[in-house]
């Protein structure tokens, strides 16, 4: 275990805004090498199919992040939200946005962003969905659908 790795420092401004914790580039790392070896053990069976092993890959997760999580998970405190900033997204690997709401990004790098959110997730409660809204997605695509731009709308549900 590294030095320190038990305290987790959290930007947590004086002026009530969500708590932020900037990963590192070695947490970074080490989340993306956990998100792929999820995807490795099985390819090709969906996601929402292995959160067994997705519960168990999330304790490989770096202990600064496990420890926030749980702290997160079992207090909510100090202000009911939290940001994680820093996960290893390659933006130029996700293809292109969906023109409706009914299309659904499928690159490698979706389904490795998927794994790292399920993986994050799991530490802080077990994932689950509604089959009435966006097909049961467990995570959920969130992208502008032209003509609706200025709308909110849960335009996932059938």
């Amino acid at each position: 275990m590294e030095p320190n790795a038990l305290t987790v420092p959290v930007d947590r401004a004086l002026d009530n805004r969500v708590p932020r914790l900037e990963l590192t580039t070695n947490e970074s790392a080490a989340i993306r090498a956990v998100a792929d070896a999820v995807l490795d053990e099985e390819p090709g069976r969906p996601l929402d199919e292995q959160l067994d092993r997705v519960a168990v890959y999330a304790h490989e997760l770096p202990v600064r992040i496990r420890i926030l999580l749980t702290e997160f998970r079992l207090t909510g405190r100090p202000y009911g939200g939290l940001v994680l900033s820093g996960l290893p997204v390659d933006e130029s690997l996700l293809g292109r946005t969906p023109a409706s709401y009914s299309g659904q990004p499928s690159s490698p790098e979706v389904q490795c962003a998927t794994a790292m959110l399920l993986l994050i997730g799991s530490l802080l409660g077990d994932p689950f969905s509604f089959y009435t809204q966006q097909r049961g997605q467990l995570v959920l695509d969130v992208f502008p659908v032209p003509g609706h731009e200025q709308a909110q709308l849960g335009s996932g549900s059938t």
